[in-house]
């Protein structure tokens, strides 16, 4: 077990299911406290009841909301001290090509995906920065790295978060670690539950995902240790690793790579 992570805060955002549901049960076995942040507040109370122990806070929150978040930093930093480790995991994902996604779904992925993590970034800073040590997670995507045909809102929301976590490096004191972990293909509903007006594509997207889909307790486990070892960039599985390397070194192949896949997926 950890020794850093016993007893430390761990706040996660869209902590309810997927992999904010996976990341508190890692935690929460390390021996921390967490307070699962989640849009559902069935599935953030669901979450809580299933993690070992007593101490943990289930808050239902809308991360695109600053002043909701404001208030439940405010009682989380009461009820909790505050995060040693923020864990910025709310995700969600609109199907569709650049020039004909409707803007409103463009603007609710950046919403959740970018703005929820600043909200959140913003509202624990100053508690964090008062911790001897902190962590700061960002969850990502290969998609922050590289475009994909229908997925313009996505990609682009994370590659914000991406940098936003690159100026975060220079910025923050150093007692501020900030981690970006790219899982690998997981099967947690958020192709299922996106925004889409081909829902037979989104259908086929989504059972390509469960097929090859990896369990969500790997990437977890990953993420407690990079945390422990004070990381800052981790990425799961080596179709993942292999991707992103592919793309550093030869980007008009991984390029001819991804068309291919988004021809198989009807989406080119």
């Amino acid at each position: 077990m950890p020794a850093y992570l016993q007893d430390k805060v761990v706040v996660i955002t869209g902590g309810g299911r997927g992999i904010g549901l996976g990341l508190a049960h890692a935690f929460a076995a390390a021996g921390s406290t967490i307070a699962v942040l989640d849009i559902n507040p069935d599935a953030a109370h669901a979450a809580v009841a299933s993690l070992p122990g007593s101490r943990h806070l289930a808050i239902p929150l809308d991360v695109s909301d600053e002043s909701a978040v404001n208030s439940a930093a405010l009682r989380i930093n009461a009820d909790l001290r505050g995060p040693d480790v923020l864990i910025n995991n709310a995700g969600v994902y609109a199907r569709g090509h650049a020039a004909t996604l409707p803007l409103a779904d463009l603007h609710w992925v950046h919403a959740v995906n970018f703005w929820g993590a600043v909200h959140c970034t913003r509202a624990f800073l100053p508690r964090l920065a008062a911790r001897p040590r902190a962590h700061i997670v960002n969850i990502l995507s290969e998609f922050a790295h590289l475009g994909f045909p229908a997925k313009a809102a996505y990609c682009s929301s994370k590659a914000a978060l991406r940098a936003f976590g690159d100026c975060l490096r220079h910025e923050c004191p150093r007692s501020i670690t900030v981690l970006e972990a790219i899982p690998p293909a997981i099967n947690t509903g958020l192709v299922r539950d996106a925004r889409a007006s081909d829902s037979a594509t989104l259908k086929l997207e989504a059972d390509m995902l469960a097929a090859h889909a990896l369990p969500v307790e790997r990437f977890a486990r990953a993420v407690v240790r990079a945390v422990e070892r004070r990381r800052e960039r981790l990425a799961v599985g080596a179709f993942t690793r292999g991707l992103l390397l592919a793309n550093r070194l030869s980007p008009r192949a991984t390029a001819a790579l991804t068309a291919w896949a988004a021809r198989r997926m009807g989406v080119a």
